[in-house]
């Protein structure tokens, strides 16, 4: 399925002085296929942390949000190398642990050579939670 930002990924791939990349969306949109397809696609490989499934490495992260400890952590967790430029790394559920969007301006500043994409559901969804709270059902 070819879709509109699949272009916008690659151009975002293709700049050298890339920043992780944050996908935002409502739920049950694509975010997460067309992610993987793009790493299919575009890179040799990739590895997808789902950060709400995955308790190991919300709790690792926890205490460490240093990125080349981070990488040595999943490619353990995940028995697989993480070459930079040649593996994209995709945050899965990213606003279920804080510490790692912290950890996405480290990569940033100080590794900027791995390809991290973060993908996090519209934050519209915590907003509704929240006023349903507040609803009453009236008969």
């Amino acid at each position: 399925m070819k879709r509109k930002i699949t272009q916008q990924l690659i151009d975002w791939k293709n700049r050298p002085d890339h920043k992780p990349l944050i996908l935002q969306g409502a739920r049950q949109v694509g975010k997460t296929y067309i992610l993987e397809e793009f790493g299919r696609q575009h890179y040799k490989n990739y590895i997808k942390v789902s950060l709400d499934l995955v308790p190991d490495v919300r709790n690792f992260l926890k205490d460490n949000i240093n990125p080349l400890e981070i990488i040595a952590y999943l490619e353990t967790l995940y028995n697989v190398r993480i070459i930079p430029h040649d593996t994209l790394v995709i945050l899965d559920e990213i606003q279920d642990c804080k510490r790692a969007l912290l950890a996405l301006k480290y990569f940033q500043e100080d590794y900027p050579q791995y390809d991290v994409v973060a993908r996090e559901t519209s934050r519209i969804r915590k907003k509704l939670k929240k006023s349903r709270k507040k609803s009453f059902h009236i008969r």
